[in-house]
């Protein structure tokens, strides 16, 4: 008997788990768009109320620092200023 409780749960193949992650991706794509067309209306019309929620729009000022001029301007002077992650990411290729 396995110690880790999860083990019964866990899938030892892969076989559809790329399909999967591609619907997913793009229903996320599908709701980001609509989230990005809501909230266009909103800035138009300005501070409603619906039944459960507020929105309120709000103006601010940010403030960002230009990544490029920093390094054209100090260069290698910068190298104790980085760190460094690993990234490990999924990538999707179509299958034709």
């Amino acid at each position: 008997m396995s110690s880790n409780p999860f083990k019964q749960n866990a899938t030892t193949s892969n076989v559809n788990l790329p399909d999967e992650l591609a619907e997913l991706r793009a229903h996320i794509k599908d709701l980001k768009d609509r989230e990005s067309a809501l909230v266009d209306q909103i800035k138009e019309l300005g501070d409603c109320v619906g039944t459960a929620f507020e929105a309120v729009v709000q103006k601010t000022t940010r403030r960002s620092l230009n990544t490029k001029k920093v390094v054209e301007a100090y260069g290698d002077a910068l190298d104790p200023f980085y760190r460094e992650s690993e990234v490990i990411s999924v990538k999707l290729k179509e299958l034709t």
